[in-house]
């Protein structure tokens, strides 16, 4: 699953996905929808102020998934100490399912999105819209109380996870050609994953050892060549000891391209040959490992 720090989660298909009309406002309007500036990016920030503000070290305790009392981060009994915004996982397990952290940080997205909308002008409709989303802002936040906020004790956030300081970059500069092997010229797109050693068993069963994978870039590949990958501007996080390279033609599933994962030493890897089409699929990452619930009283010492 994807970490809270991974990316701003939100896309521009999410926001049509329950507002068609939002592109075409937003051209109107001159309102920024993504990167530094964009709404989406706002949405995140405050969602995280959020968060951090309701489930703080005095007033929140967990719950693991079978639902026995944890304390710190894993530890039995006793308060859940700290959170930080790494260990946060917003995907969904469920396929097709939007999780309620997300659809929350979605229609947070909208309100402000027609919050801005409207005090660029005089517009009932703009208003109607913004207290809407913020209604829906209400309800999934109160999904997330109900749930839990899902936790992993020990984050691996995702090669150049955009929250994360000093995660490094991760982009096509990373993926070059070298000279080797037959096959004809090709597309293909490649994304890579941090491992945890200590706890991943292996490509059918990852456990929560591997992280979601990075954004993945297509390069193309001349005939006579192949692609090399490279980590070297990219830092490892805490507890990440290996990598994986998934690749895939365009379109399809991105599958494990390694026999083994790469140790951190090794800053480069070569994909030899054809790809690899009978191998794991890529994976969201880590799976919650317990659920961390804000106390609404004061706890007595």
């Amino acid at each position: 699953m994807a970490l809270y720090t991974d990316s701003d989660h939100l896309t521009l298909a999410d926001l049509i996905s329950v507002d068609p009309e939002i592109p075409e406002v937003a051209e109107t309007e001159g309102i920024s929808l993504m990167g530094d500036e964009g709404i989406c990016r706002l949405a995140w920030n405050q969602c995280a102020d959020e968060i951090l503000q309701t489930f703080r070290l005095w007033g929140a305790w967990g719950y693991s998934g079978s639902y026995i009392s944890w304390g710190a981060m894993g530890q039995p009994g006793g308060i859940v100490r700290a959170i930080r915004l790494s260990q946060i996982v917003v995907t969904e397990r469920y396929a097709r399912r939007r999780a309620p952290l997300l659809s929350w940080m979605l229609y947070r997205a909208i309100a402000l999105f027609y919050e801005a909308a409207a005090n660029r002008r005089v517009s009932d409709r703009y208003e109607i819209k913004r207290d809407r989303a913020i209604e829906n802002v209400k309800r999934y936040w109160h999904a997330v109380w109900a749930i839990g906020l899902p936790i992993v004790a020990k984050p691996l956030p995702c090669p150049g996870a955009l929250h994360e300081e000093n995660a490094g970059t991760w982009s096509e500069e990373n993926v070059s050609v070298v000279a080797g092997g037959g096959e004809p010229a090709r597309t293909c797109e490649i994304a890579i994953t941090w491992v945890d050693s200590s706890r991943y068993r292996g490509w059918s069963a990852p456990g929560n050892g591997e992280s979601a994978g990075s954004q993945p870039v297509v390069v193309e590949v001349p005939a006579g060549y192949t692609p090399r990958v490279s980590i070297a501007s990219l830092t490892p996080p805490e507890g990440a000891t290996h990598w994986n390279v998934y690749a895939a033609d365009p379109g399809r599933a991105l599958r494990l391209q390694n026999d083994e994962p790469v140790p951190i030493s090794e800053v480069s890897y070569t994909i030899n040959g054809a790809l690899r089409v009978d191998t794991a699929v890529l994976l969201n990452g880590q799976q919650p490992e317990t659920y961390v619930f804000a106390q609404r009283q004061l706890q007595r010492a």
